[in-house]
Order: C-alpha cells, then structure tokens, then sequence
C-alpha cells in the first residue's frame, strides 16, 4: 500500500513461514518496487514484529537487495494502516454472503475488494 495505490495480493498455499515470505519478498517486490510507484527510491519496507518478519534471514534479504524498513515500536498494532484496511476488506466480504466457497472463489473475491478500496493517499503521505 502507497500513496499512489494498493500492490498485488499474494495467495499463499499454505503456511506462511520465514522461507516462504523470502521467496515472496523475492518473487513479488522486486518488480513492484523497480516499476511501480516507487521507483524513485521512495520506497520503505513497513511489516509488523512478526517472528516470520524479523527472521535473521529476511532482514538479510531486505538488506541485500537494500530496502530500507521502517522500525516498528514494540507495542504498534494502532499505528499499522493495513489493520484498518482489511478490516474494510472483511466487512465488505461478509456483506456478500459467500457462504461455503471454494479457496478460488474465496481468493477472486478478496481480490475483488481489494482492487476496488478506495484510494486514499492522505493516509499514507509523508511529508
């Protein structure tokens, strides 16, 4: 999430653990980051505390391919705007009454709510 709009979302098979985030980061933010709107250096990695986060081996990754991250104060769930927005997310897919989808249908539906959040740069402006 940027100023300038949402990324993709990444369904993972599974759970989600260290290595498997690493590949995402690895698979998945290159491309966003070097032609998406931060390419002009902009850009700053935010993630929660996390154990799958703060992995030794995904901090060496982020440092490898030099994303700078955000320092996360030891109790933030307040301040992470991602809370709020799939809060909205969720709403939104319980107003539909899915009922018993498939992970397919489940997936394309969220997908459906994310793309069409309404955009609100404000909230993630520096200035």
């Amino acid at each position: 999430m940027t100023k300038e709009g949402i990324c993709p979302l990444v369904l993972i098979d599974g759970n989600l653990s260290a290595s498997v985030y690493s590949l995402i980061i690895e698979r998945e933010s290159p491309p966003y980051v070097l032609i998406g709107p931060c390419k002009d250096g902009c850009f700053v990695y935010q993630h929660d505390r996390s154990p799958i986060h703060t992995a030794s081996s995904v901090k060496s990754l982020l440092e490898g391919i030099s994303v700078r991250t955000l320092d996360w104060p030891p109790v933030g769930a307040n301040m992470n705007p991602i809370k709020n927005v799939w809060g909205l997310v969720k709403r939104r897919l319980a107003a539909r009454n899915l009922g018993s989808s498939t992970k397919e249908t489940l997936f394309a539906a969220i997908q459906e709510e994310w793309e069409a959040l309404p955009s609100r740069p404000e909230i993630v402006a520096a200035e």
